[in-house]
């Protein structure tokens, strides 16, 4: 029972003091979300449109201590953009994803003693 316990947990993500807001349309819109603490990894996913399509997407990450990773995913699982600023610091990085036929594009946040943090992720259909 402990070993199931622990590897339904493995792929959790524990954020505190973590908010997020998104706006925009199946056009073009954004995600931001910040946060107090985050430990551990966590797929999320947002859904521009109801349909798949391409969508040209940068992602700004920043941490204050520790590790914080964003990856963003195809439709098929594969990262396809991935961001990790160095602590204290904030990075970016850009590219194309397609979302899956349902519109969804997913993406995963992993953080390591991560404090005082956040990322915005910008997307414009092409």
């Amino acid at each position: 029972m402990f070993v199931a316990a622990a590897a339904a947990l493995a792929g959790c993500g524990i954020g505190s003091g973590e908010r997020s807001t998104r706006d925009g349309d199946a056009q073009s819109g954004n995600l931001t979300t910040t946060f107090l603490g985050f430990e551990g990894t966590s797929t999320r996913d947002f859904a521009p449109d109801t349909v798949a399509a391409t969508y040209a997407v940068i992602v700004v990450t920043e941490i204050e201590r520790g590790e914080l990773r964003i990856e963003v995913l195809d439709a098929t699982g594969a990262v396809v953009i991935s961001s990790q600023p160095r602590a204290g610091a904030q990075a970016s990085a850009s590219g194309s994803v397609r979302s899956g036929a349902d519109g969804v594009v997913r993406y995963r946040v992993s953080g390591r003693g991560a404090r005082n943090g956040g990322f915005q992720i910008l997307y414009t259909r092409q």
